[in-house]
């Protein structure tokens, strides 16, 4: 950004008689220091200046009998004005003038230094300089840092406010007065008296008490406080002026310190700043400006090195409207150069104080960027492509690729690179296309069966496929016994390798189970048979539903269907033992010869033997199949029944009319 100051100087481009301005001489800077003279001095604010850097110091206090005064505090910043205010301003005096406090013995506290704007009261001021608190009496004792009476020397309170410190006393600790802050400080107390608070930003510093006889007084507003004596006593210093006095010293045996000092203020002022006691002597005011014309301020969102075609916004700033050279009206505007270009600004303001802006953009050309791909031919899906950019010194592309390094390209792309010229931060930009087959294999399949059903898979599109199964034909039948994934991987015409899969998801069957209300009937009694497990129920007698009622004449297996929610299915048994209730129940019946059970009772594992080929089924109390036992020439007509659970169960079986009902009993 480029800003300048004009000395009858016409802006090209800028009408500027047309805008009614004047040309008008530029001024160097002026500084105009006010010195203490005892009464109120002003200052007229010239044409053309809109702010003044207002320096104050406070005037020092008087030091009696070789000791030192606190010194006056310092203060400055840049105030508003208008051309034709008057400024008035008070340059403090070491002897007490503009709110030095009294001090016993003519050790009088320094006044404080200010400006006042639209009258003459403390309440008119501006800005505000504390002065130092004068110095009497013997101190030695209590010579702390903070208590040397300086104005400005106490606490800030936020950025545009000082407090005064607090004065020197004889007796150690109690005796030095409290720094100002927020509050003015307190005094010191001591049998030999003690020094006077620093002044605060929202009271004056409290005076310091001799235990024999008296206190001195309080500063406030713009004054400081009176010191204190008592008849043995020949000097004690008052407080300093300031935005709040300081406090006073008292004394008692001449032993007492010095004033505290006033606190320094900045009011509304931009860019305050203090320094904490460093005046000597009378305080005075010091006024700098500039008197010409006014400089306005252009902003970019570009850097004024810019690159070919970048567009920005110009933004003014310095007055209240604008005119730009373009002929545009307001506080922006939007540029797009093309070239070097110089864009001015000007601005009415008043008629003797017409403001101008300029700035000039510097255009880089850009970098010329090319692309290339290899292989730079139609592709097949998932083959290795290399991008690369050329005619820069950095590259972006898009789609993740990296310049120079290969990459899986899986479908026809338009990629775009941006390269940068690292040496002017100036990009530019070129697309290439990568053409790539549409290498696709279709697949079908059914999505869900039941455990223990197949389903057949059909992949097509292509001539030649391989299923991960092992299968190299385009249908396959499976049998999974869970949710499994299956992929084919194929061969398109254009002899490129495609790949799909499909998921079959198998519901699982539902475990079934059967039972009977009773073990054995007689024949022609009835018996209810339950299901469980399931949704729904289908049974081999074709009745329905989870509870049946059957009267078989003999022997009967009855077979149940469920079927879950799914719509999977599962089967389970349930024998019925008839008997024709003649007495013998569940007794033993060995009627058929050649047929043993050892060991019976036991453990849960016996055995059977037979003479003869039969078919022999165990079951439980509940009617409930758990065996059926084959006995024949290929196991030697013998069979082990093995881990049977604690009960009583039933062995029968029929041979050539011929009956068995054996009781099996099982203790663990």
């Amino acid at each position: 950004m480029k800003n300048m100051y004009l000395k009858k100087f016409m802006l090209p481009g800028l009408m500027t008689a047309a805008l009614g301005f004047s040309s008008l001489d530029v001024g160097a800077q002026t500084t105009i220091t006010y010195s203490f003279t005892g009464a109120m001095q002003t200052f007229t604010v010239p044409t053309c200046v809109a702010t003044v850097t207002i320096e104050c110091a406070g005037a020092a206090g008087i030091g009696m009998n070789g000791f030192l005064p606190g010194q006056g505090g310092k203060c400055s910043g840049i105030l508003s004005v208008t051309a034709g205010q008057v400024l008035n301003i008070f340059a403090g005096g070491s002897n007490g003038y503009n709110g030095g406090g009294l001090g016993q013995g003519g050790a009088h506290g320094g006044g404080g230094s200010d400006v006042r704007v639209g009258g003459v009261a403390f309440t008119d001021r501006v800005i505000v300089a504390g002065g130092g608190g004068g110095a009497g009496g013997d101190n030695w004792q209590c010579t702390t840092a903070s208590a040397n009476g300086y104005g400005g020397g106490g606490t800030a309170v936020g950025s545009n406010f000082v407090g005064g410190a607090g004065g020197a006393g004889y007796t150690s600790g109690t005796g030095c007065g409290a720094n100002g802050g927020s509050s003015g400080g307190a005094g010191g107390t001591g049998t030999h008296g003690g020094g006077g608070g620093g002044g605060g930003l929202n009271s004056g510093g409290m005076g310091a008490t001799s235990t024999v006889p008296g206190t001195a007084g309080s500063g406030s507003l713009g004054l400081g406080g009176n010191s204190f004596n008592s008849p043995s006593c020949g000097a004690t210093g008052g407080g300093g002026g300031g935005y709040y006095g300081g406090g006073g010293a008292a004394g008692n045996n001449c032993g007492a310190g010095r004033g505290g000092g006033g606190s320094s203020w900045t009011g509304t002022c931009a860019a305050p700043s203090f320094t904490a006691g460093t005046n000597t002597g009378n305080g005075y005011v010091r006024i700098t400006y500039d008197f010409g014309v006014p400089s306005l301020t252009i902003t970019s969102t570009a850097p004024n090195l810019q690159c070919l075609g970048t567009t920005q916004t110009l933004t003014a700033s310095g007055a209240a409207t604008f005119t730009w050279s373009n002929g545009a009206q307001g506080t922006s505007i939007v540029v797009t150069p093309t070239a070097n270009t110089t864009y001015s600004v000007a601005s009415q303001g008043t008629a003797a104080c017409p403001a101008y802006g300029l700035f000039t953009t510097t255009m880089i050309a850009l970098p010329v960027v090319t692309a290339t791909a290899s292989p730079n031919y139609i592709i097949c899906p998932g083959t290795p492509v290399t991008l690369s950019g050329i005619g820069a010194d950095s590259y972006f592309w898009t789609g993740g690729v990296t310049n120079g390094t290969p990459f899986n390209a899986s479908s026809t792309t338009i990629y775009t690179v941006t390269g940068t010229n690292l040496t002017t931060g100036c990009s530019n930009t070129n697309t290439i296309l990568v053409p790539v087959y549409v290498a696709s294999v279709s697949v079908s399949a059914p999505t869900t069966i039941c455990a223990g059903s197949s389903a057949n898979l059909s992949a097509s599109g292509a001539i030649s496929y391989t299923w991960n199964t092992g299968s190299q034909f385009p249908q396959v039948s499976v049998t999974p016994n869970a949710t499994t994934v299956y992929t084919v991987n194929a061969t398109t015409s254009d002899f490129c390798f495609a790949s799909n899969t499909t998921t079959v998801t198998v519901n699982p069957a539902p475990t079934v189970q059967a039972t009977s209300a009773k073990a054995e009937i007689c024949r022609g009694e009835s018996v209810d048979l339950t299901a469980a497990g399931a949704t729904t129920y289908s049974w081999s007698n074709g009745g329905s539903g989870t509870s049946i009622s059957v009267s078989p004449n003999v022997n009967t297996t009855y077979t149940v269907t469920g079927t879950n929610s799914n719509g999977c299915s599962a089967k389970a048994t349930v024998f019925v033992k008839v008997n024709l209730c003649l007495g013998v129940g569940e007794t033993s019946n060995m009627s058929l010869s050649g047929i043993s059970v050892f060991p019976n009772p036991s453990a849960g594992d016996f055995t059977v033997n037979s003479k003869v080929e039969i078919s022999l089924t165990l079951t439980n109390q509940l009617g409930q199949v758990v065996k059926v036992i084959e006995l024949n020439q290929a196991n030697n007509y013998q069979a082990k029944v093995e881990h049977l659970s604690q009960g009583v169960y039933f062995l029968t079986g029929e041979k050539d009319g011929q009956e068995l009902n054996q009781k099996i009993i099982v203790n663990h």
